[in-house]
């Protein structure tokens, strides 16, 4: 605890500015010594605020849990879990923690500051955080093909990118997109998605046989034939469009599909969905989705 003691007085108590990535704060925590180091209280704080609580007398219970160690002969341990960082950092940490130990292990009376917005999530509250909303079925007026580009999208990757591999080469049942003999689509946007997340909406204006439209990445222009699917070209398709006009495209990009209509752990790449689908046209059309 001496240590600890020293590294703060260190830390915190200079005479030099801080620079400006640095800060005077830290995040500390309070384990009891008799169950297994177990933490019980978490904080942030400056100068010698790690130490107040050893020096509390009031009825609260962190106060309380100290004075029980002390009964037994114990003092609590008392760590720094990171240090020299500013307020607003400390206080992330400090709420990330207590979401982590669970808020009802501890004596805090409450959860850490701006835990509501920087704390522990499910994954579909965090992208909602992010401007991602869940795509109700009841808001699918339209024929959409979803088209998963897990292994092809990161962050930054281009408007041409993105277009160019969201639009081939795949593996469709080209008998359900479009009427041959009228040229008709029956499927007229596709939906570009990443990890569940629609990163672009675009209307499909025709299909056509794999490797025969242009391609602005080079090594899309021309099959590789030494790829064993390079065998089965002529049953690949791609399209060509443009993103979709404005009143689609907000009705669906940047909407997370839910696991209905499009379960995680399948491995299809490509689904089709639409309006007024019941739950065995749905299984029926998780069964046709191309294996590409």
């Amino acid at each position: 605890m001496t240590d600890i003691k020293d590294k703060v007085n260190q830390d915190t108590n200079t005479n030099k500015k801080p620079d400006a990535d640095r800060g005077e704060y830290y995040v500390y925590m309070y384990s009891d010594p008799t169950d297994n180091n177990k933490p019980f209280y978490v904080g942030k704080g400056k100068d010698k605020r790690v130490e107040s609580h050893l020096k509390d007398t009031s009825n609260t219970p962190k106060a309380r849990k100290i004075q029980e160690l002390r009964n037994k002969g114990k003092e609590p341990i008392i760590e720094i879990l990171i240090h020299d960082v500013s307020e607003e950092t400390a206080l992330n940490v400090e709420a990330t923690v207590i979401d982590l130990l669970k808020l009802d292990n501890l004596k805090n009376k409450i959860k850490g500051k701006g835990s509501n917005k920087y704390g522990r999530k499910s994954l579909e509250a965090f992208r909602q955080l992010g401007g991602y909303e869940e795509l109700k079925r009841k808001d699918i007026t339209e024929n959409l093909i979803i088209i998963r580009i897990n292994q092809l999208y990161y962050e930054g990757i281009s408007a041409v990118d993105l277009y160019d591999g969201t639009r081939g080469l795949w593996r469709i049942n080209i008998n359900r997109v479009k009427d041959l003999g009228t040229g008709e689509l029956e499927y007229k946007y596709a939906l570009a998605v990443y990890q569940g997340q629609v990163k672009e909406v675009y209307e499909i204006k025709d299909w056509y046989p794999a490797y025969s439209t242009f391609y602005n990445d080079e090594k899309r222009r021309e099959p590789d034939l030494s790829d064993p699917k390079s065998e089965k070209l002529e049953k690949r398709y791609e399209f060509v469009g443009k993103i979709a006009a404005k009143p689609i495209r907000s009705k669906y990009h940047k909407k997370v599909i839910p696991d209905e209509i499009m379960p995680r752990r399948s491995q299809y790449p490509i689904i089709y969905c639409g309006p007024g689908k019941t739950e065995e046209e749905k299984q029926e059309i998780m069964i046709e989705a191309d294996d590409n």
